[in-house]
């Protein structure tokens, strides 16, 4: 599969491709916030770098049930539910004030999933506008 995450030394670009360098990763900041992204740059880098890392990832069943209730299919290994579990599991950064939705919705962004937006729009009341 395309969206598996695999050991590098590389940064991982948002459309999935693997990019050497800073340049790769400032497009990928870039174009998560253009998604809605609400992490701090500091906060994005470091969960990629963790997800890059991570071999073993929890909550992976969850992301694939909300995801298929979106209308949409992942994996266990591919970026979105990595990058979830990661999100989920943090402890540098509370995110207890987020919804399980909402935290699936910021790895879908940061890995430049394309149903971020069917996502959102299957989870109305965790996402109305204000």
């Amino acid at each position: 599969m395309e969206n598996k995450i695999e050991p590098t030394n590389e940064k991982i670009a948002v459309e999935g491709q693997r990019e050497s360098g800073t340049d790769a990763l400032e497009v990928g900041y870039g174009e998560y916030l253009a998604l809605g992204g609400i992490l701090k740059k500091d906060d994005y880098v470091r969960v990629l770098e963790e997800a890059k890392d991570t071999r073993e990832i929890e909550m992976t069943a969850q992301a694939e049930v909300m995801a298929g209730a979106a209308g949409f299919e992942i994996n266990d290994f591919d970026k979105e539910a990595v990058l979830y579990g990661v999100l989920r599991r943090d402890t540098t950064h509370d995110y207890s004030h987020m919804s399980n939705q909402a935290l699936f919705a910021e790895a879908l962004k940061m890995s430049g999933n394309k149903n971020v937006d069917k996502f959102i729009e299957a989870n109305p009341y965790n996402f109305r506008s204000k």
